[in-house]
């Protein structure tokens, strides 16, 4: 029936599914099968749309949260898979520690021997300890994106202040002066990102 096409070469099968896309745009979600491609995926779609005037052309340079997709949940009870600079998201928090949920870290030193943490808190003071101890982490790594108006977005991460769940959908509205990001969610809820700290937000046009 003519529904299904195969285009051997990596770089122009991405270039008909961003022409696709932008088609039927709005309508439309891409499913990848691994996080190489739904980056390339995304940045050839993002492309195609900037180009046809969709997506906005001035580009506003953000700090985002991005999972650290090579880690399993079993990954994170070992000190060896951690990386220096992780960011550590602690969902549940610890009493033992005195880390409450919802609390952030940054992983300064990995001791793979002794399998033992050292994290820098955000009030600047230090926590060493055996990752086996802990249970619902999330950990992400800070990556550059350019984003603009019009640009299709995706949660990384609940925003509870805002209402909104991990994976959510949305749209990027405008930025302030102060380069806060306004975004309008498919769900009708509205939200702001801040430009001044890392956020839990990537583009939207391909999913893993």
């Amino acid at each position: 029936q003519g529904r299904v096409h195969e285009i051997p070469d990596r770089n122009q099968r991405f270039e008909a599914i961003a022409r696709d896309y932008a088609d039927s745009s709005g309508r439309t979600l891409v499913v990848a099968p691994d996080n190489q491609s739904r980056r390339e995926l995304n940045d050839h779609i993002r492309q195609e749309l900037k180009d046809r005037g969709v997506v906005g052309r001035d580009d506003h340079k953000a700090t985002v949260l991005v999972p650290r997709q090579d880690m399993t949940g079993a990954d994170r009870a070992w000190a060896a898979q951690y990386r220096e600079g992780d960011v550590i998201r602690y969902t549940r928090g610890s009493h033992q520690l005195g880390v409450k949920p919802g609390e952030y870290a940054t992983v300064r030193e990995v001791d793979a021997r002794q399998n033992t943490l050292k994290v820098e808190r955000s009030d600047g003071s230090t926590k060493e300890y055996d990752p086996r101890r802990l249970r619902g982490v999330a950990v992400y790594e800070k990556a550059e994106r350019s984003f603009s108006e019009g640009d299709r977005v995706q949660m990384t991460a609940p925003h509870k202040a805002a209402g909104l769940a991990n994976r959510e959908l949305g749209t990027v509205e405008r930025f302030d002066p102060s380069g806060d990001m306004k975004l309008r969610m498919d769900s009708g809820r509205t939200a702001t990102i801040a430009a001044d700290k890392p956020a839990h937000i990537d583009h939207g046009y391909a999913v893993t």
